[in-house]
């Protein structure tokens, strides 16, 4: 169902207010949204950092819809994934469940001084989701 708030698969408001939709528009207007942030995530890494297995790869605002794809390719690709985010929340979720080597909580963390600690033999790509004013003081 489609409404005046959003999509539906039931409605709970008068019929009046609904239109229907095939369910196939509601699945490709789906996709198209989780095709934007993947392809962001794929070309992004694959056609711009172009890693090799066994490298190092930080990511900024890794738990969003970006970093959090390009985290999962880079290690699908062998790659060690240190993520940078905003909570000890997100840091777990990234390395609990995303599958990162490392998160680091920028906010309570000084990041230079842990990426030190956990790439010692330095960072060979930074995918900034965020546009990080100092995100070569980091690296």
């Amino acid at each position: 169902m489609r409404s005046f708030i959003g999509f539906q698969f039931r409605d709970t408001l008068y019929n009046k207010l609904f239109t229907t939709l095939s369910l196939s528009l509601f699945l490709s207007f789906f996709l198209s949204i989780i095709l934007l942030y993947s392809n962001t995530a794929y070309f992004g890494l694959l056609e711009i950092c172009k890693p090799k297995s066994g490298e190092t790869i930080v990511i900024s605002g890794a738990a969003g819809a970006v970093g959090s794809h390009v985290g999962q390719i880079a290690k699908i690709l062998g790659l060690n994934v240190i993520g940078i985010c905003g909570s000890d929340e997100k840091c777990k979720w990234l390395t609990e469940e995303m599958g990162f080597d490392f998160a680091i909580n920028y906010k309570t963390v000084p990041v230079s001084a842990r990426l030190r600690e956990v790439a010692p033999q330095g960072v060979d790509c930074y995918f900034d989701n965020v546009r990080i004013n100092n995100c070569a003081f980091y690296i």
